[in-house]
This record gives C-alpha cells, sequence and structure tokens, in this order.
C-alpha cells in the first residue's frame, strides 16, 4: 500500500445557508488548485496515481458543465430534510488514463444517505479529459465538496428523493438511449437517439475542451461527417434544454 498526501487545504463547513444546486462546487472553484491529492487504498505495485501534472484532468465543457451535471443529479434526500441536515460533503475520485472516474470515497460525510447520494452521482459522471504527464495520460486523485442547504428549498421540492413531486421532463429525459456508430470511426459516425426534440445538438469537443463541431440533431439516425477531424481521442455531448438533458460519449478518430 502506498499513501502519498498532498495536504490539501479542505474548507470547513459554514453557517451560511444556500442552495444545494447553486452553491454545489463554488468551493471547489474557488480552491481549484488544492483540489488534486493521493487518496488511501489498494495501489498495485509500480502504479502511479499523481497530485498535480503538466495537464490537469479537466472536465468536458470545463467547470460550468461540471455545476451544471450536478446541478440536474444532486438531489436533497428527504430523510436527510427531516433530520435538518445541512453542510458539506467531501468526496474523493480517481480519473483514470481513459477520463473514466473510479475510486470514489467519502473524505468527510454528513449522513449516511447524502453521503451515497454523492457516491453514487460521482461514480456516474461521464468521462473527463484526462490528465497528462510528460505527454501521456496518468491517473490523477481529485477531490471535491458538494454543498447541502435549505436555502430556496420550495424552488428544488421537486428534487427531493421519496417526494410525491416528479418532473416530467427529467422522466422523460432518464428514458432517452443515445448510440454512437461505428466508434472507432474514419469518415462519418451515425448517432442515434430514441427521442428527438426541437432543440437537441450535438457537440464534438477534443482534448483540450473546445467545440470543434456543433450541430442540431434532427433525425433518430443523425450522419455526421468527422472526415476533417485528426485522428485521436474526442467527446461528443449531446444536449436538449427542454428536457434539462445532457449526455457525453466517447469517440475514436482513426483511418
Amino acid at each position: 500500500m502506498t499513501i502519498i498526501s498532498c495536504k490539501p487545504k479542505i474548507k470547513q463547513a459554514n453557517d451560511s445557508v444556500e442552495s444545494p444546486s447553486s452553491q454545489i462546487l463554488k468551493d471547489s472553484i474557488e480552491t481549484k488548485s488544492d483540489n488534486f491529492i493521493i487518496t488511501a487504498g489498494k495501489i498495485a505495485k509500480n502504479e502511479s496515481i499523481y497530485c498535480i501534472v503538466e495537464k490537469m484532468p479537466s472536465f468536458v465543457g470545463g467547470d460550468t458543465a461540471r455545476i451544471r451535471y450536478f446541478d440536474e443529479n444532486i438531489y436533497y434526500p428527504k430523510s436527510a430534510i427531516d433530520d435538518s441536515i445541512t453542510g458539506i460533503v467531501y468526496v474523493t475520485f480517481v480519473i483514470n488514463e481513459d477520463g473514466s472516474v473510479s475510486r470514489v470515497k467519502i473524505i468527510r460525510g454528513l449522513q449516511h444517505d447524502i453521503d451515497n447520494m454523492c457516491i453514487k452521482v460521482v461514480q456516474n459522471m461521464p468521462d473527463w479529459i484526462p490528465g497528462e504527464q510528460m505527454g501521456k495520460p496518468v491517473k490523477v486523485s481529485f477531490n471535491m465538496p458538494i454543498k447541502f442547504s435549505f436555502a430556496n428549498r420550495s424552488k428544488y421540492q421537486s428534487n427531493i428523493i421519496g417526494s410525491n413531486a416528479k418532473d416530467p421532463k427529467n422522466e422523460e429525459a432518464n428514458d432517452i438511449e443515445i448510440k454512437i456508430y461505428p466508434n472507432p470511426a474514419k469518415d462519418y459516425i451515425t448517432l442515434g437517439t430514441t427521442k428527438i426534440t426541437n432543440d437537441m445538438q450535438f457537440q464534438i469537443i477534443n482534448t483540450k475542451g473546445q467545440v470543434l463541431k456543433n450541430g442540431q440533431i434532427l433525425s433518430e439516425k443523425e450522419t455526421i461527417d468527422i472526415s476533417r477531424l485528426e485522428n485521436g481521442m474526442y467527446m461528443i455531448r449531446i444536449i436538449s434544454k427542454e428536457l434539462k438533458f445532457s449526455k457525453t460519449e466517447k469517440l475514436i478518430k482513426k483511418d
């Protein structure tokens, strides 16, 4: 077992009462340089998990997209509301060489139902743009605070687990399935979706977070020309503001 610490500065929970949605990642963005640590755990022989690397991992679309993801997926458990639980959950996880998320753990929690919620949402995050050291993708550990409070409670009442109130648009978005084929691809890909909305769009994003191609999805089998893209890894994001839907898939372009 190898345990290394970068001594991150973790902010203490304060007495302020703010919306879990709008404040969910405020602290992590403000303390961005302190977010990367090595966590204790079973580490394979010769395996390296970095604290800080030349090119740090990044959520596809940046901090704005990361906030939106948590804003759309974090709910306030009803039991936690009944117990008047507020504060900050500190979660640590590893971004792997392929951008996937693993080794999700709670550093400091509030209550089992809130902690389990945070673990599940972090585990289900779309792949990140991986970190790099000396031009090669590497594992990097990330530390994230998630804040829970009662401010604007009525606004988020429909997002409470166990509440009878449900947002039909969220239910509809959960049923959408996305498929990209072929993958890897050379000149064209087909983007298949089980539902189309008037505002559904796609974005093709490179590993630097730059949007290289975008457009509207007009059919359940949309053909997209990728012949001008260089060989390599990309992310495809499908978005519908109408359904509050966002999903990201990995794409490999090669001849």
